[in-house]
């Protein structure tokens, strides 16, 4: 298992990663849908969250993100405070502070990856009968 902060950042990171991917996708495909030009950069930047005017400093001058940032944000939004710690033992764990995670982390984690999953699905059963006709009945 992942011992250093390092590496847990990576999943929060790549949940809201993912999430931003999903919005810009179906951005575009409501827009598609409705017969309109595809979205140009400031409209699909505007689909990505956390927005500028939330975090200004989350985002470059060029419109790329400053994941550091990105990360000190959602930990301010989502898990603030004086969090409690939640011992992960491994094998030859000195027990030091890399070894702990918050639950707080983990909730966030799994709330993310379960809206993440839900929007997903949605957009698949939406897809599926759409292509199937029984929308028409």
């Amino acid at each position: 298992p992942s011992t250093s902060e390092r590496e847990w950042r990576e999943l929060p990171l790549w949940l809201w990663e993912t999430h931003n991917d999903v919005n810009v996708r179906l951005l575009g495909e409501r827009l598609e849908q409705n017969e309109q030009p595809k979205p140009n950069h400031w409209e699909s930047q505007q689909a990505r969250w956390p927005a500028l005017y939330a975090c200004p400093n989350c985002w470059r001058e060029d419109g790329s993100w400053e994941e550091e940032k990105v990360y000190d944000h959602l930990r301010a939004v989502f898990w603030s405070g004086n969090p409690s710690y939640l011992k992960i033992p491994s094998s030859g764990d000195g027990g030091g502070p890399s070894s702990r995670v918050t639950p707080l982390r983990w909730a966030l984690s799994l709330i993310v990856f379960a809206v993440v999953a839900f929007i997903l699905r949605l957009y698949r059963a939406k897809k599926v009968r759409r292509n199937s006709g029984r929308h028409k009945k």
